[in-house]
């Protein structure tokens, strides 16, 4: 798993640096609309869990650095935390983040601030750590007393443009910034990734290279053009010029010699930079990549002369030997004088070799190196889980120093609040449910597949055995990597797996996304095989199983959907070509922009989250197919079946093709053909009414919609925050909720709710053998789920009522008070005596309580 993180590879940049304003008032506003308050409530069902010891899950570590202590500090953005080992007690602690995906620009303990992505690591002479908080767009200060604050950006994303350069940098804006590093002097050195960028925040006067008095804290350009990236990697790029007018190409990584001399990790122009008396030049690489890391690619001669391949950091010693992470070649190499040389790695992806030579191990994607001042190595081995150190350079041994766990395999899903024994999750992206609505998480950033069993007793799911409550393992090492066909898929490895899915069978099915393959595991005996046909995908992200066992596959690089249907696969939506065409036409046809989720309901329609079109397109199965928006057309049209194409969130409750929602990118379909929408820049789940076609916020707080985050456990979901990709519904209409960025599985009982407008009507005085005039009571569904009603009872004769509610078969669909859907019973009082008269109206629901009742009293006159 590379950084940028997984989610961050499937949605637009999402408005941050907001805060909860008006959380109280909803709770209180959805109190008085729901007065039961027991029903679509929300709850983790997995994961949140965090590391506490070194032979823990350690989700795909970028970074590692050190204090004047000994003490280690490790960042795992998937994770969203930064961890410590302690020197003296050997204990593994949280040492900054919560877990979850938000923003406070606010200074509080570490412990409780939220990071997203936090990607480089730097300690200053004061013991201060500095976190590149990628995701954020901002670079973090934790203090020596364990409080948080911002020091560089304010959350917005940086367009390549000045940004706020020469003014205060917690003013500036950044765009994901992937390292940092700091100089004696206390001047601060950003990776600004996404600006193609070095930039600097003055320390001290005259610092960061400005050669004049400025105020300390300052925001500068120091390497770089803030508009455009270098053309060519080959080119000059700037070498021997002034640092502030070259061109870089996606920076990711900084740091310092003794002398002050930065060097930079010119990722995606495959060189490595140097900063010296604001001159820069190459010192390694030619701007050619390495094409294959078995081979030497220049080792044992002139560095500029070598070839790398997206290096990601690196780190110098006290010697001013320079340590390099060549990521795409899965090694480490040194440059000592002008000499590149081999250090660890054999350049093939895998893992092995750990208590042997360096040179012989085999790592995957390692995105971060530092070295301390002993000169032992700590190498970010990302794609393995891992930190493994080197002591006693090429002739000494690399071993793992910390992660490699199962993610708490073999205990309990979820503990709420969250232990050190919580399993954890890293960005899951999807949840699929069995027929006995056991689930399945796609565990992206862990590489896994796991399964949670929901019954009473053991179950056996492709030969892994797994407890009453348990979550497990079936597919995936948690390594990065493409191995394991023909044998147990608890031994294989996968790549950042989107998608997962289960047919009728138990087989399970991964779309294993940065390996561009779909992957099956028999249900019965755990053999692992990948299903050759889809050879041709470029990155799938999802996947559906219609009742005849064709798999459909979302290919958003390619810009089509594919199905995979007695091993043959073909197009069945896009035309290859990104764009929005071709509605009320052959979906083959068509133009589709990043079509990530699928869904195909029990007629053969089939839904796509068409999300670079923020809208749900929808291929008839059948004539008359895809609700309202298809009716009249033959099967294999196409048609937009919810949202306008617009960014900004509107029609909640309302038709959904007159509702706008932004880049909307999972869906998926209940056994009775409701749709629900999920993912992308709006933090909300979302669903379609089959019948009345309207669109409604079952999940996440939708006068928030812009609002990530997590917050909310066990109160009504539209109170709740989420920050969600992936869902389901299982057999019981409970919404499962694949909340990636909050790093777990969360659960919605979905129920009707049956809300009256009046519970009792009182007539008055009415002349005996006169007829009253009507009272009125409306009745709407204001929960999550359609009801139905089953019989209307009146208990005496002097009442009388008429109304238009519907009887079962028929439905009563939710909604919301932006667009009540409402019956209405209309009520007369006509006494036959004197005297006070009462009655009641029944009505027998499957809503929340199952009956509800209306109270009618009256006098006789």
């Amino acid at each position: 798993m590379f950084p940028f993180s997984a989610s961050l590879r499937i949605s637009c940049a999402r408005v941050t640096g907001r805060t909860p304003q008006f959380l109280c008032f909803v709770a209180i506003l959805l109190a008085c609309v729901l007065p039961t308050a027991a029903q679509n409530k929300i709850n983790t069902v997995a994961g949140g869990g965090f590391n506490s010891s070194l032979n823990a899950d350690l989700p795909a570590p970028t970074a590692v650095t050190e204090d004047a202590s000994g003490n280690l500090y490790i960042a795992a953005p998937p994770s969203q935390y930064v961890y410590e080992w302690n020197k003296t007690s050997g204990a593994v602690t949280v040492f900054a983040g919560v877990g979850y995906i938000s923003y406070h620009h606010i200074t509080q303990k570490a412990t409780t601030s939220p990071l997203w992505s936090p990607s480089g690591l730097a300690v200053d002479s004061h013991g201060n750590v500095y976190i590149a908080d990628a995701g954020n767009n901002s670079i973090r200060k934790v203090d020596t007393s364990g409080n948080m604050s911002t020091v560089a950006g304010t959350s917005k994303p940086c367009y390549q443009t000045a940004c706020g350069d020469g003014g205060l940098a917690i003013d500036a804006k950044l765009s994901g910034p992937q390292g940092v590093a700091i100089d004696k002097a206390g001047n601060i050195y950003i990776a600004d990734t996404g600006d193609n960028r070095v930039r600097c925040v003055v320390g001290v006067a005259t610092g960061c290279n400005t050669n004049k008095t400025i105020p300390i804290g300052t925001i500068v350009n120091y390497a770089g053009n803030p508009t455009t990236a270098c053309a060519s990697s080959t080119d000059p790029c700037g070498d021997g010029g002034k640092s502030k007018s070259a061109y870089l190409n996606t920076p990711m990584g900084v740091a310092l010699d003794k002398a002050g001399n930065l060097y930079i990790a010119d990722t995606q122009d495959h060189r490595i930079r140097k900063v010296s008396k604001a001159i820069i030049t190459t010192i390694a690489g030619t701007g050619v990549r390495c094409g294959n890391g078995t081979e030497a690619c220049g080792d044992a001669g002139a560095a500029t002369s070598a070839e790398l391949a997206a290096p990601r950091a690196v780190s110098v010693d006290g010697a001013g030997n320079i340590y390099i992470a060549d990521t795409g070649d899965q090694r480490i190499r040194t440059v000592t004088g002008t000499t590149i040389n081999a250090f660890a790695g054999t350049g093939k992806a895998g893992f092995s070799g750990d208590s042997g030579a360096p040179l012989s191990a085999e790592m995957t994607a390692p995105n971060g190196i530092y070295v301390d001042a002993a000169g032992t190595v700590f190498i970010s081995d990302t794609g393995n889980q891992r930190i493994r150190t080197v002591v006693g350079g090429t002739s000494g041994k690399i071993t793992t120093f910390m992660g490699g766990g199962n993610g708490g395999d073999g205990t309990t899903a979820v503990e709420y609040p969250p232990t050190a024994a919580t399993p954890i999750l890293a960005e899951p992206y999807q949840v699929a449910v069995d027929a006995s609505n056991n689930f399945y998480i796609a565990d992206t950033a862990n590489n896994r597949i796991r399964v949670v069993n929901t019954q009473s007793s053991a179950i056996t799911v492709a030969g892994v055995v797994v407890q009453p409550g348990d979550i497990q393992t079936v597919a995936g090492t948690g390594n990065v990597g493409y191995s394991g066909d023909n044998g147990p898929a608890v031994d294989a490895t996968l790549h950042s797996p989107f998608g997962v899915a289960v047919d009728a069978n138990g087989n399970i099915y991964i779309a294993d996304s940065d390996n561009g393959i779909i992957r099956e595991v028999d249900g019965s005996t755990g053999t692992i095989t990948s299903l050759s046909a889809t050879n041709a995908l470029t990155l799938p992200s999802a996947l559906s199983i219609d009742k005849n066992g064709n798999i459909f596959i979302a290919d958003p690089p390619a810009q089509v959907v594919w199905e995979l249907s007695g091993g043959s696969m073909n197009v069945v939506a896009g035309n290859g070509t990104a764009g929005y065409s071709g509605d009320g036409g052959v979906a083959t046809a068509a133009e589709v922009d990043v079509p990530f989720g699928v869904a195909v309901d029990s007629n053969e329609n089939l839904f796509i989250a068409d999300a670079g079109n923020n809208v749900i397109r929808c291929v008839l199965g059948v004539k008359g197919g895809c609700g309202a928006p298809g009716k009249g057309y033959n099967p294999g049209t196409i048609v937009t079946y919810a949202f306008t194409g617009g960014y900004n969130f509107g029609g909640d409750g309302f038709l959904a093709t007159k509702a706008a929602r932004w880049f909307a990118n999972e869906v998926y379909v209940d056994a009775r053909g409701n749709l629900f929408i999920g993912g992308g820049n709006d933090a909300l789940v979302q669903r379609v009414d089959l019948a009345a076609q309207t669109v409604l916020t079952v999940a996440g707080v939708p006068t928030e919609w812009w609002y990530y985050g997590y917050t909310g456990e066990n109160i009504a979901a539209t109170a709740a925050h989420i920050n969600n990709i992936g869902l389901a519904v299982d057999s019981n209409e409970n919404l499962l909720i694949a909340d990636a960025g909050n790093n777990v599985i969360r659960r919605v009982p979905l129920i009707g709710v049956a809300h009256l407008n009046h519970t009792g009507l009182n007539f008055g005085k009415v002349t005996v053998g006169t007829k009253s005039a009507p009272m009125e009571v409306t009745l709407q569904n204001t929960g999550a789920d359609d009801f139905a009603i089953a019989s209307i009872v009146l208990s005496q004769g002097d009442f009388s009522q008429t109304n238009n509610c519907p009887l079962t078969p028929t439905t009563i669909p939710p909604s919301n008070a932006a667009n009540p859907m409402t019956c209405t019973f209309t009520v007369y009082f006509t006494p036959t005596q004197k005297g006070t008269r009462n009655a009641t109206i029944t009505i027998n629901d499957n809503a929340f309580g199952k009956q509800q009742v209306i109270k009618l009293t009256g006098v006789g006159d």
